[in-house]
């Protein structure tokens, strides 16, 4: 709040009795009047627009803005946005930023208009740099237009803002049945992220890095998570599925399978995925007997080398084996069924997900390098929604930029003031300011002082 007067002349009255007040209120802030009055005019400042603000509890906020150029063809609704961003702002106020909390938990994300909160999670946050890996659900991000969102953060006081499982709902569709992040890089989680809390059983995996923040580090020989079935990852019947994650290979001596739900001994497949020795990748599936496999292959070999990041994602419908997709790198790959159509439903539902390996006895095919950022969902994601995903994650940086800081800001002067001069009165009037500094007004102040005290400035009293 600025300090501002209002200045009677001598000429205009020998004293003033009463300041009479008019125009509109707003809930919100105070704003002193800032008003000048004699014969010759008004002087005030100029008002401008601005978002406004989502409380008076938080002090700072950094627009983001996401490229519109990244998203193609068509806008995705609900998505989960990757922020992954040092900023020195960012660190916690003990180490000379602006944050409020060691654990970040007082960031809020909201959309455009600065006020509409946005379901977040927070992957890792760093409180002495300001690294932050968090996903944000937008509600729309737009193929025509840069979307907008605004990171608010500097509120010591608050409970943690983040929603994790409301950030992986698809805005309540909830097609997201596994997300496992494998963050970090220190310290390895194999938590669920979704509602359906399918989280694993750590055998042998170790943290390491990854494309995002961290991943898992599988040997090739032991190391898998189990992974908790629950019945969002059934998939019984004919539903359809997405399944997508980083990988990196250390070795393609033999095939191996970075997720696979199949039963223990014998050759019931629900779904895996091989990256086999010449490059290519596999899906895998069956009608739920014991015999029966569909395999579908990438008809290119050499689509995957070792030592190379890779996000892989495959989609399809059960019963319609045309319905199968893959792609790499955000990009749709051609291949074909080489054993079966795919014109096939599984029927068995009770089978555990592995993450790193097949749960086979006898062709265990364990994954021998990095997963990171593994997903599950019931829908078959489309091309445009993989290829922002891609362009997202590989390159966060140039997804999104990052505007200036913004400190919460007293509101610009009103405009339009008038004053009547009456015989023992002075009638003002005013226009509110259009930038309200982020929050709505509530009241106007008035200072005034009298020409025969004409050091000392009293306010108003409205009651």
């Amino acid at each position: 709040m600025y300090c501002a007067y209002l200045y009677a002349k001598e000429n205009l009255r020998d004293k003033f009795k009463k300041i009479k007040k008019s125009g509109r209120f707003f809930k919100g802030l105070f704003l002193t009047l800032a008003i000048l009055v004699n014969f010759l005019g008004v002087n005030i400042p100029p008002a401008h627009a601005v978002a406004s603000w989502y409380s008076a509890s938080w002090g700072y906020r950094t627009k983001l803005t996401i490229d519109h150029t990244k998203v193609p063809n068509t806008n995705q609704s609900y998505f989960p946005v990757l922020i992954n961003r040092t900023d020195t702002n960012w660190k916690v106020t003990g180490s000379g930023g602006h944050v409020g909390q060691a654990d970040g938990g007082d960031f809020v994300f909201t959309s455009s208009d600065g006020t509409t909160k946005l379901d977040h999670e927070i992957e890792k946050y760093v409180s002495t740099t300001g690294e932050l890996i968090a996903w944000v659900e937008v509600p729309t991000v737009a193929t025509a237009t840069d979307t907008e969102i605004y990171l608010y953060y500097g509120n010591s006081g608050v409970a943690d803002q983040w929603n994790i499982n409301g950030t992986w709902n698809d805005g309540g569709s909830a097609n997201y049945q596994g997300v496992w992040h494998l963050p970090d890089g220190t310290t390895l989680s194999v938590a669920d992220s979704t509602s359906n809390n399918s989280s694993g059983s750590n055998t042998s995996v170790t943290a390491t890095s990854g494309v995002i923040g961290g991943a898992g580090s599988f040997n090739g020989s032991s190391a898998t998570v189990d992974v908790t079935p629950s019945s969002g990852l059934a998939f019984s019947g004919s539903g359809s599925i997405t399944l997508e994650t980083w990988l990196n290979t250390n070795s393609l001596a033999v095939a191996q399978v970075p997720i696979s739900k199949m039963h223990s001994t014998n050759d019931q497949v629900a779904y895996a995925v091989y990256v086999d020795t010449n490059g290519t990748i596999l899906f895998q599936t069956t009608t739920g007997g014991s015999s029966g496999g569909q395999v579908w292959s990438t008809s290119s070999t050499g689509l995957i080398s070792t030592s190379t990041n890779y996000h892989v994602v495959i989609t399809y419908t059960w019963g319609t084996g045309s319905s199968i997709k893959c792609y790499i790198n955000g990009v749709p790959v051609s291949g074909s069924w080489t054993v079966g159509t795919g014109n096939v439903t599984f029927t068995n539902s009770s089978l555990h997900p592995f993450l790193g390996r097949l749960n086979h006895a006898s062709f265990p095919r364990w994954f021998n390098g990095k997963l990171d950022e593994m997903r599950v969902s019931n829908t078959t994601r489309s091309a445009d929604w993989v290829a922002t995903e891609y362009n997202n994650q590989s390159s966060p940086s140039t997804f999104y930029t990052a505007a200036s800081e913004e400190a919460i800001t007293v509101p610009d002067a009103p405009t339009s003031l008038n004053a009547t001069v009456g015989n023992t009165q002075v009638s003002l009037s005013w226009t509110a300011p259009a930038n309200d500094g982020g929050l709505s007004l509530t009241d106007y102040v008035v200072d005034y002082k009298l020409a025969s005290e004409p050091t000392t400035w009293s306010t108003f009293a409205d009651g």
